[in-house]
């Protein structure tokens, strides 16, 4: 009888390994990448075409192979990182399985071109993981890899591939996290023949500076201006970077990053560790920017956790958390002074028979009628609805419910008529700004500003903002440069303050990140920037008067969903008489 049971070919087995190592074009640049830097490069040139598909050029000055270990190099296993079992808990280098060559090339048209010092270069062209022709090759020192036609016969594979915009742009984001994890070396992209991404050189200088630079390049000068170096050392936990203001902060964790041993990984106990650091100076949900380095005894830690090493497990947790708060403490600690935390004011029940500045529309007469909550308290009337305003407390507003009863309806408070409205300002506000980035800047409502508002970007999200300047007027915002990096607002939507603009910008030009160099967004994609936009807005600690309270209410009824904010929550709600008395254990007799 036939066995059912066969070893695979070999040419199978690495298109199964390719599977694991090679998911798109920067699962392959970072390879190739950390081969030049295992290589001792100074210099890592990368050249992409069509987002990676069609081609992608690593050249580097590292120190080359002989033609013996380049053909080697193609081999499954073959490596020159590892001798022995123990290596793997001591290893210094990037990669150490010897799989990514081999598995890129299965998948791929490859040539490899490298040259020892003073030494005749090889050059190896390989398809589909087989070699073709070995030939000599004039170059220096170093090595340069081409893949082209990539997944060019793995047809499923290729089918899911994204689109050259976004595969580029997360080309990108690896080439500008490797810049901060080698701060010595000088990296450069191209894609499509154009620059997109260089670095100053920075090979002289010492690590804080060095890092300073690639900081202020990729995060921007205003992040890097009013940051904090950290320089922390003890009993060999060596911690060094740079953590942001806590006032200059984000909504997610997309400006953190964190190298141990100059190896990109993620971490959510550093993550909450760094929080923690910062404490009550951070807003609530708001995450700190910052770029780490961290060093500690290889015998405490285990990078093998996760199959492209982007996890790392620390022997010790505890340990590993508090020297890493203290490290932040100590660094804001220095600096304390520096920054002043701006507290929200509580806004307390109070009458408003006028505004500060602003004289109350004709279209509000005077109540007679006193209110229980307050004997001074005077109540607004709207005659066209009729919209009796009990009061304003914080971010909450209160409304007689049979006042509005004709023009809102609570599923579970079906009679308004003995109702107190309560609406969350807040949310109404998420609601109201993200249907107006929703639709035509026509109707946005727009104003001039009285003082433009200057804004500072790194030479990334300068790009990109300059890529997407369309789409930043369809929402309302008009910019246009003034120098390099920096950007002028002109005119904005009418329903946001000042401080609350370059925050939105800034998240816009974040979530725009993803969407690599392509000048038009889709609805969807112009849908989710509004989303994130109105909860950037909504985590703003914004007060209301009385009077802006009432106009955001009106604005509220006009949407297309006025009982819920774009996160879900409700914005309405209303409680009964004996819902109060309850909370004060006593009912009304029936």
């Amino acid at each position: 009888m036939m066995s059912l049971i066969r070893v695979l070919p070999e040419d199978i087995i690495n298109r199964i390994a390719a599977g694991e190592v090679v998911e798109n074009p920067a699962s392959v640049v970072k390879e190739l990448v950390e081969n030049s830097l295992d290589a001792q490069s100074s210099q890592i040139r990368v050249e992409i075409f069509a987002g990676g598909q069609q081609l992608i050029r690593i050249i580097d000055n590292g120190v080359g192979m002989g033609q013996d270990d380049a053909i080697l190099s193609l081999e499954r296993h073959a490596t020159s990182k590892i001798r022995k079992f123990d290596d793997l808990f001591t290893l210094e280098s990037m990669g150490f399985r010897g799989e990514a060559l081999a598995a890129i090339a299965s998948v791929s048209k490859m040539s490899i071109t490298t040259a020892l010092e003073n030494s005749i270069g090889t050059q190896i062209e390989v398809e589909g993981g087989k070699i073709l022709r070995v030939s000599p090759s004039a170059r220096k020192k170093g090595t340069t890899i081409e893949v082209r036609s990539l997944f060019y016969n793995v047809p499923a594979r290729k089918k899911f591939q994204k689109s050259s915009a976004i595969n580029g742009a997360e080309v990108l984001r690896l080439i500008t996290t490797f810049s901060l994890a080698y701060p010595h070396i000088a990296f450069e992209l191209f894609h499509n023949d154009e620059l997109v991404f260089s670095t100053s050189d920075t090979s002289k200088d010492d690590f804080k500076n060095a890092l300073e630079s690639r900081v202020c390049t990729i995060l921007g000068e205003e992040v890097t201006s009013s940051s904090y170096f950290v320089d922390f050392t003890e009993d060999g936990y060596v911690l060094k970077g740079y953590i942001g203001n806590p006032l200059s902060t984000r909504h997610n964790r997309s400006g953190q990053y964190l190298f141990v041993h100059q190896r990109a990984v993620v971490s959510p106990l550093i993550s909450y560790a760094v929080r923690d650091g910062f404490g009550t100076r951070l807003a609530e949900q708001r995450h700190p920017i910052y770029v780490i380095h961290l060093e500690i005894p290889k015998a405490l830690i285990d990078v093998n956790v996760h199959p492209q090493k982007k996890e790392v497990r620390f022997r010790d947790e505890n340990i590993m958390k508090q020297k890493v708060e203290k490290a932040i403490k100590q660094a804001l600690g220095q600096k304390e002074t520096s920054f002043i935390q701006r507290p929200i004011a509580d806004i307390d029940f109070t009458a408003f028979s006028s505004f500060p500045g602003k004289s109350l529309s004709s279209n509000y007469i005077i109540s007679s009628k006193p209110e229980v909550m307050s004997p001074q308290q005077t109540q607004f009337v709207l005659p066209r609805a009729q919209m009796q305003v009990v009061g304003l407390y914080k971010n909450y507003l209160f409304i007689e419910g049979a006042s509005v009863a004709d023009r809102i309806s609570l599923p579970d408070r079906p009679n308004l008529s003995d109702v107190l409205i309560i609406v969350d300002l807040a949310a109404a506000f998420a609601q109201v700004l993200f249907t107006s980035l929703f639709t035509d800047s026509e109707k946005i409502g727009v104003q001039a500003l009285l003082l433009p508002l200057s804004l500072q970007f790194s030479e990334i999200d300068a790009s990109i903002v300059e890529n997407h300047s369309k789409l930043f007027e369809e929402l309302g915002i008009f910019l246009h440069a003034t120098s390099k990096n920096s950007y002028m607002i002109d005119k904005a939507p009418a329903l946001l303050e000042m401080d609350e603009l370059s925050p939105l910008v800034y998240e816009i030009v974040d979530e725009l990140r993803s969407f690599g160099k392509a000048t038009s967004i889709s609805q969807e994609r112009k849908r989710e920037i509004a989303m994130r936009a109105s909860l950037s807005a909504k985590t703003h600690k914004r007060s209301f008067t009385q009077e802006e309270a009432v106009e955001l209410f009106e604005k509220l009824l006009t949407t297309d969903s006025p009982y819920h904010c774009p996160q879900g929550k409700p914005t309405i709600t209303g409680v009964y008489p004996h819902d109060i008395a309850e909370s004060f254990f006593r009912r009304k007799k029936s």
